[in-house]
């Protein structure tokens, strides 16, 4: 957590702070503990204790294309849900990079023809790449239900 934590409050706040020299120690900072941390859990696992994470099961087939689809549609879902609420409130999402407003006087601001073109757009770009991630997790999902039986509940 501390690793994690290292690594994206520098990315959210350097930016707005121009890039001081602490953001930079905290990013290697971060990912020296989480060197630290996969070593060790990997040391724990090799003298049989029972790790906080068994590293062993990154390499399991499917898994990163798994999560590599997971999150290619979480992304996608996230991109739609904010431009749709940017043009449902008049505010440009992502700075105004896709969306353009058309502002009158005495009115509130007005999406314009072409940002809700753009929308559309990136709204159909995100729902292929949502629909093109679903592809390898069913595929790996499949898979993994054919190479092994589903496990055996255990009693408590």
């Amino acid at each position: 957590m501390p690793a994690v934590f290292l690594v994206v409050l520098p990315l959210t706040l350097g930016h707005q702070e121009r890039w001081p020299a602490w953001s930079f120690a905290c990013i290697a900072l971060g990912c020296a503990l989480a060197v630290v941390f996969f070593r060790t859990e990997r040391a724990v696992a090799a003298a049989g204790g029972d790790p906080l994470l068994r590293v062993s099961v990154l390499r399991s087939p499917g898994l990163l294309s798994g999560l590599g689809a997971t999150s290619a549609a979480d992304a996608s879902g996230l991109l739609t849900t904010a431009i749709q609420l940017g043009q449902a409130v008049g505010v440009a999402a992502f700075g105004g990079l896709f969306l353009t407003l058309d502002s009158r006087a005495g009115t509130a601001a007005d999406v314009s023809g072409h940002a809700t073109a753009v929308t559309l757009v990136w709204v159909a770009l995100a729902t292929g790449f949502g629909v093109l991630a679903a592809v390898p997790l069913t595929r790996t999902v499949l898979a993994a239900r054919r190479a092994s039986p589903m496990p055996q509940r255990l009693s408590v």
